[in-house]
């Protein structure tokens, strides 16, 4: 949905731009209008969605991986960070 793989560098480099990391200011410019695909779950700003564990992008805290190679990992193959359901695996003790 994003793109070509240079389209992925481009959104890659505006998440960066986000939390003012350091970013290459021309791909970040190409990678704004692609980033509406992130935006569903990630919000226009960036601000993340924690219903449905979608971590903040603004706030330059990485979770998972920091820098243009680890965004692109992100994009590319997506992160399944939720916590399953514990209900039947614990008793009251």
């Amino acid at each position: 949905a994003v793109g070509s793989p240079d389209d992925v560098k481009n959104v890659a480099n505006y998440v960066l731009s986000l939390s003012n990391s350091k970013h290459d200011v021309n791909r970040a410019k190409l990678g704004k209008e692609k980033f509406g695909v992130c935006a569903a779950c990630h919000g226009a700003e960036g601000q993340g969605n924690q219903a449905i564990g979608a971590p903040r992008l603004n706030d330059n805290i990485w979770l998972h991986g920091f820098g243009e190679a680890a965004i692109i990992e992100r994009i590319n193959y997506g992160k399944d960070n939720q916590m399953p359901a514990q209900e039947g695996r614990l008793t009251p003790e």
